[in-house]
């Protein structure tokens, strides 16, 4: 008889020959067959062998043949069948993909040794977040609460008498994020060269931000993607790897995208949210993961022509804001010439830091450089009444007038700064601020314990220079006032602005000048104030003044009690009550929500200042048109952003 193995279906065919066929009544005469095999009546040996021992086995058969009147007599035969154990083994070696919180259910499968398999568990590693191993079964199950690619060994024990255990090779299994696109597929809108900008939280206490840059193919394939990260929650510094990736861009420009990361990039966000706009490709994006990374940024399309480092020339400003090596809220605003040859020079900047409070002094680098993948580097020295020291900055060029800049702190716990820099128009003056501007604010009230976001967005008025007066919705931790300070400004050669006046308090913010009508915005007092000025069109404005499909997302979290979201918003223009309609995807301490409907009315007053109520009954916000293509909405909860909305 030919072997057989335990635990593996066998089956052999008896035959016989003489007498008369056909042969009927086969039979197990003597001795014993292995445990799991039987001699069915036609002869046929089958079954799966079990027990715990393998072994030879020798027995008899008998059968008879069909002779009539009378059969002859049942004739047999000798036999033996050895069957053997095979050596155990597991033989998966990869899981199909899950999703975040979507059942998932893969088993691991063995074979040899002696079944039933038990003892199945995880030997090293670990399995993603919310999924188990049964120890009877193999099975891994549960569903997923956190995204990502998770390496792990299984481990498995069979039933010999001596029984064995074996662990497996490597394994792993990806959980990616809930496909929030729906509708048609536009994946034609993100395609290009793109960089981003994330800026938020690790946890409740370690800040942290991303900047990066990706090819994106238009069909949805993400290659070439460059990615530099700082945590306050990374021991060992600033991280720096490569990335691939997917997309999706739903029919309502809301974009779900996977990234695959290098192993240096270890606690960097693998999957984000955005939301496009029609006009330019640029957007919103968010980190849309569970139990990790909670920020909110920019996503920009570069024009790669400025990738040198001669390209980048002339005077600019910008605007950064994050946290101090202690997890303080921190910001700060200035304005250099680059000189196009590595040289930042002429600097000055305004910063302030919950702990220490503001301060002002200058910079100035001699390598500014930037690599022809559009990644810059530069060693920047500051020095000021605070500080005199150089700092190490990335830079992510957008275009020769554009670029994103976050401090790579090397220290065990790291400042965080992230933000914007703009080339400046020539000949700022004082005016240069004539006219109105929708002003736009965020800080962190430390006053009230706990500490609250605190948000404002209101008009800046000028129509006698250098005069102001400002019209300001806040929402201080859910609750809403008016403010309407007023005073007169100054503005120096680089664009800075001070304000003067009974009307600013003892710790008026400071501003630098982009353009006309266009700065960025920090604070002097304990919240830490950061913001922008732009300038806002159009007069007489109603509900016909907010018509059409806009696309939109949250501004930096103050802290870690902050949603962050992207918006699809349609809005109607009737009369009296406009309308909105739309969808909201979030993100926060309870993991991503897709999906959330957006159903309120509107009213717009002359200013532009629009008051939005839920049609539920509940929230309601304050919005500002800056143009009839932009607009800022101040909501009304208790831990909130500004969300920035664009066509």
């Amino acid at each position: 008889m030919p072997g057989g193995t335990i635990g593996t279906l066998y089956s052999q065919q008896l035959t016989a020959s003489g007498g008369v066929p056909p042969y009927i009544n086969w039979t197990l005469a003597s001795g014993s067959l292995p445990p799991g095999l039987s001699i069915g009546s036609t002869g046929l040996l089958s079954g799966t062998p079990s027990g715990s021992v393998g072994g030879t086995y020798t027995f008899t058969v008998g059968v008879t043949d069909s002779q009539t009147p009378t059969p002859s007599s049942t004739q047999s035969g000798t036999l033996s069948l050895t069957i053997t154990i095979a050596p155990l083994q597991i033989t998966t070696t990869s899981f199909p993909a899950g999703t975040d919180n979507t059942s998932y259910s893969a088993p691991v499968t063995a074979t040899g040794g002696v079944p039933p398999y038990k003892n199945w568990n995880i030997h090293s590693g670990s399995l993603p977040t919310g999924l188990s191993i049964g120890a009877t079964t193999g099975v891994i199950s549960g569903t997923p609460t956190a995204m990502g690619t998770f390496t792990f060994t299984v481990q498995v024990t069979d039933s010999e008498s001596s029984p064995v255990t074996v662990t497996s090779g490597s394994l792993s299994i990806t959980i990616n994020a809930a496909q929030a696109c729906t509708g048609t597929l536009d994946n034609q809108l993100l395609s290009g060269h793109y960089a981003l900008m994330l800026n938020g939280w690790s946890s409740s206490t370690t800040a942290a931000s991303a900047v990066g840059s990706f090819v994106a193919d238009g069909a949805g394939n993400i290659s070439g993607g460059l990615l530099d990260m700082a945590d306050q929650g990374i021991s060992t510094g600033p991280q720096n790897g490569t990335f691939t990736g997917t997309y999706c861009v739903g029919s309502n420009n809301l974009a779900s995208i996977n990234l695959t990361l290098s192993s240096g990039l270890s606690r960097a966000p693998s999957t984000l949210q955005a939301a496009l706009d029609s006009s330019d490709g640029n957007g919103h994006i968010i980190t849309y993961g569970t139990g990790g990374f909670l920020a909110s940024g920019l996503l920009r399309k570069q024009e790669t022509g400025a990738f040198s480092t001669s390209a980048i020339s002339g005077n600019y400003a910008g605007g950064v804001v994050g946290a101090d090596s202690s997890s303080n809220r921190w910001a700060s605003a200035g304005a250099s010439n680059y000189g196009g040859n590595g040289n930042i020079s002429n600097g000055e900047f305004d910063s302030d830091d919950a702990l220490s409070g503001p301060d002002f002094g200058t910079f100035s680098s001699a390598d500014f450089s930037v690599a022809s993948n559009g990644r810059g580097t530069a060693t920047i020295t500051f020095v000021s009444a605070a500080e005199d020291k150089a700092k190490s900055f990335v830079y992510y060029i957008i275009s020769s007038s554009e670029m994103l800049r976050m401090e790579i702190d090397p220290s065990t716990h790291p400042e965080i700064q992230v933000g914007q820099i703009l080339q400046q128009s020539s000949n700022l003056t004082y005016k240069s601020l004539e006219g109105l501007s929708v002003i736009e604010i965020q800080g962190l009230d430390i006053q009230n314990s706990p500490a609250t976001p605190e948000v404002q967005a209101g008009i800046l008025t000028i129509t006698a220079p250098p005069a102001f007066s400002v019209s300001l919705d806040q929402n201080d931790g859910g609750t809403m006032s008016t403010q309407t300070p007023s005073g007169s400004y100054s503005v120096d050669s680089s664009g800075r602005v001070t304000l003067s006046g009974a009307g600013v308090g003892n710790n008026p913010p400071v501003f630098y000048l982009v353009a006309p009508n266009q700065a960025f915005l920090v604070g002097t007092d304990s919240s830490v104030d950061f913001g922008t000025l732009t300038p806002q069109t159009g007069s007489n404005l109603d509900n016909a003044s907010l018509v059409g499909n806009y696309y939109g997302g949250s501004q930096q979290p103050v802290n870690d009690n902050v949603s962050e979201e992207v918006d699809f918003v349609s809005a109607n223009g009737s009369s009296p009550n406009g309308t909105l309609s739309g969808v909201s995807d979030k993100n926060g301490s309870g993991g991503p929500q897709t999906g959330g409907t957006i159903s309120e009315t509107y009213v717009v007053s002359p200013s532009g200042r629009t008051v939005i109520t839920s049609s539920g009954g509940g929230g309601g916000a304050i919005l500002y048109i800056i143009s009839p293509t932009q607009t800022v909405v101040l909501p009304s909860n208790t831990n909130p952003a500004l969300i920035d909305f664009h066509q």
